[in-house]
């Protein structure tokens, strides 16, 4: 919501959308890291997108639905296109983007074109997706799907069920693995002469 209102404000405004992308760059490779060595459910491997792997989990009701992955896996894709297409943006006026000198000024206003246009509309359709999912998760199924995405527990399951292991040293870990690519983030944007 922050870059989406800052985009919306302009001027000044502008650094904290570019900080916020950065933060954002840095969520995406944490989370694509995470998918191969987190918890058990946030893992890639637990995906079931397959006809068996959607009975697997109608019965069992754990994880990831075959719809929410499909969800996580759209997400973020179009923040990917987001971000990239905001890293080589360049509109001639107030947004230049880290490495928008990397390619045509032709291709750069392009690129910020969709930007600005498509890929803010794209964000905007999958977080209302998003949330009325949960609606209807929480409504008709009853199935309370906020906190357990905030700190990855369920209450509600069965004795025998796989824990998501995450204890305060993966919790610490997992932080430090984040700050890692943060850090990664902003050295590599230092690199190219944009302030931050």
């Amino acid at each position: 919501m922050g870059l989406l209102a800052t985009a919306w404000v302009g001027g000044q405004a502008m650094r904290w959308h570019f900080r916020l992308g950065y933060l954002v760059l840095a969520l995406l490779v944490f989370r694509l890291i995470w998918g191969l060595v987190g918890g058990h459910w946030s893992r890639f491997a637990r995906i079931a997108l397959t006809p068996a792997g959607w009975r697997a989990w109608s019965g069992e009701r754990l994880g990831h639905s075959p719809w929410g992955w499909l969800s996580v896996i759209g997400l973020m894709l179009i923040l990917s296109i987001q971000i990239t297409t905001g890293l080589f943006s360049d509109d001639q006026v107030e947004f230049l983007g880290p490495l928008a000198s990397l390619i045509s000024e032709a291709r750069a206003r392009q690129v910020s074109g969709f930007h600005k246009s498509i890929g803010q509309y794209l964000v905007w359709t999958w977080i209302g997706l998003h949330l009325t999912a949960l609606a209807v998760y929480r409504w008709r199924l009853g199935m309370r799907l906020m906190a357990p995405m905030w700190h990855g527990d369920r209450t509600d399951v069965s004795v025998g069920t796989p824990p998501t292991r995450d204890t305060t040293a993966t919790r610490c870990f997992a932080l430090g693995v984040f700050l890692a690519i943060l850090t990664g983030v902003l050295l590599l944007v230092r690199a190219t002469g944009t302030p931050l």
